[in-house]
């Protein structure tokens, strides 16, 4: 494979002397097959050599961020993300490019406070990432019980459109709210779940069932379990231990 990125990389140069353009979307296409076979390395040196004669856009970048996200390089991630920063500015429609460096910053040493440290910065300049990063935050959030990051992340996600959560993401919140005994908040967002065209699975409702029994809150239990059975849900094997 390194050959071929060689040798792809060699045409690029030349491209033009056979009367092909060698513009930004070529060079985005290039880096783009370069970047998901693991090679994004050589894509980012190779920018150094033709930036210029080709102006970047925001694209470029995105893309070798994903790259960097795929091979799980949260310091490289973080000094494209800086450059991209500085030659293109903050802009609210690289969604894409948002996703891959706050995931590559989850999967990295700083993990999730690193993440949400940078996910601050990007709400206050109104940028936001894809539901690829909140669902891998607030899973983790829910792995190693950070309630308040969690609650952090969801209202962020509120705020933007162009992310519903779906059954995954609510049953993250509800069983953090669960965890941080909060009972109120984690049967309002499981009603909150029908107004938004997402139907609780045996999951949600098993988690949120359990907390109650344990809680000893048995009128709201009894409810549960009624609208359990009603939409032909049954309480786990773990729940029933606790009954």
């Amino acid at each position: 494979m390194a050959d071929k990125v060689k040798d792809a990389l060699a045409v690029f140069r030349v491209m033009e002397q056979y009367g092909c353009v060698a513009d930004v979307v070529a060079l985005n296409s290039l880096f783009s097959a370069i970047c998901r076979d693991g090679k994004t390395a050589d894509a980012r040196y190779f920018l150094n050599t033709v930036r210029s004669r080709i102006r970047l856009d925001a694209d470029t970048y995105a893309i070798l961020l994903e790259g960097w996200e795929k091979e799980q390089h949260a310091v490289n991630a973080r000094e494209t993300f800086d450059e991209m920063v500085f030659q293109t500015g903050w802009d609210p429609n690289n969604f894409s490019a948002y996703d891959s460096f706050l995931n590559a910053l989850l999967n990295g040493s700083g993990g999730l406070k690193e993440a949400m440290k940078f996910s601050v910065i990007l709400k206050g300049k109104k940028c936001y990432p894809g539901i690829r990063f909140f669902k891998a935050a607030l899973k983790e959030c829910a792995m190693i019980g950070d309630v308040k990051a969690g609650k952090l992340l969801w209202d962020y996600m509120s705020v933007q459109n162009s992310c519903k959560p779906d059954v995954e993401l609510y049953y993250s919140i509800i069983y953090l709210y669960t965890f941080g005994q909060d009972a109120d908040r984690a049967g309002i967002t499981l009603d909150e779940m029908v107004f938004k065209g997402v139907f609780p699975d045996s999951e949600s409702y098993n988690i949120l069932f359990q907390f109650l029994i344990k809680i000893r809150n048995f009128r709201e239990a009894q409810q549960k379990f009624t609208e359990m059975v009603k939409n032909k849900f049954v309480p786990t094997h773990a729940v029933v231990v606790w009954l």
